[in-house]
């Protein structure tokens, strides 16, 4: 019986090991490392897809400091920084840009109504408003344009133009919500 076990014990210990190391590795890493989102500093998101083209210095109502245009799961995003060289902002004109509903670049402000009966419209300096929703647990918003004839999308089209994605805090925040 000692013989056996003697015989049987480096082949157990080395299974051991390599189903500790195969779960420690796939409980440590997850799809969440490489997801880019706001706060992220531009480092730990040029880690993840390097920027293509730098935007320069930008002003707006969020005083974003800086842009870049990313790829990133195959669609083109923009991305700007504060002074600390953090994500405040990220967006697509990406007519591939598509939600589980459908919902992208192109939508149409009646296709959206029919799907999300509940959305906020934040007035926005330079664009009217910004109409926002939630879907997949994602905040998405739109800039939309509102005149004597009601809401129009920028460009005077009934076509979403750009979306924002993740969370809009910087321009929620701005507005006092």
């Amino acid at each position: 019986m000692q013989k056996h076990i003697r015989v049987l014990m480096p082949a157990v210990v080395m299974t051991g090991f390599f189903l500790l190391a195969s779960f420690l590795s796939t409980s440590t890493i997850s799809a969440e490392d490489n997801r880019i989102r706001l706060g992220m500093s531009r480092a730990e998101m040029e880690h993840i897809t390097p920027c293509m083209e730098n935007l320069g210095i930008l002003v707006s109502p969020a005083q974003f400091r800086e842009g870049c245009t990313i790829q990133y799961h195959g669609i083109e995003f923009w991305a700007a920084f504060d002074d600390k060289q953090q994500i405040v902002y990220l967006s697509t004109g990406s007519s591939q840009y598509r939600s589980s509903k459908g919902l992208g670049v192109g939508s149409t402000f009646s296709e959206i109504k029919k799907q999300h009966s509940k959305f906020k419209a934040i007035p926005i300096l330079g664009y009217g408003r910004l109409i926002v929703i939630e879907e997949e647990g994602l905040t998405f918003g739109f800039p939309w344009v509102e005149d004597s004839e009601g809401p129009k999308a920028i460009q005077d089209t009934d076509q979403v133009v750009w979306l924002e994605l993740e969370q809009i805090r910087e321009i929620i925040m701005d507005q006092g919500m």
